[in-house]
């Protein structure tokens, strides 16, 4: 099994949520630059100031991934770390409900 793990790059440090499927995109490409190989499982880490995500934020952060695998596969391959649990509850019932 091939894992990469992406560290959420987000420049306003005063953030504590994230929201919107624009953002999740932008997120992702800034976040990596390196194109997703289908097959690959990826753990998202996030920033320890995030309190809380949105579904759509979610959705757009896992898009790539989506276009590659389908999004009903998605949640096989995807994970998400913090040190807040609510993100990780958040971020894995937004992938269980996109499906």
């Amino acid at each position: 099994m091939n894992e990469r793990e992406i560290i959420l790059i987000i420049d306003d440090k005063s953030l504590t949520c994230l929201a919107g499927n624009p953002f999740g995109v932008q997120t992702y490409k800034k976040s990596t630059n390196i194109k997703y190989v289908s097959g690959e499982h990826i753990v998202f880490v996030f920033p320890n100031q995030i309190k809380r995500i949105s579904a759509s934020f979610v959705q757009g952060l896992v898009k790539e991934i989506a276009e590659t695998v389908g999004r009903a596969k998605v949640s096989k391959y995807v994970i998400a770390e913090s040190i807040n649990q609510n993100v990780v509850d958040k971020f894995n019932n937004a992938i269980e409900n996109w499906l």
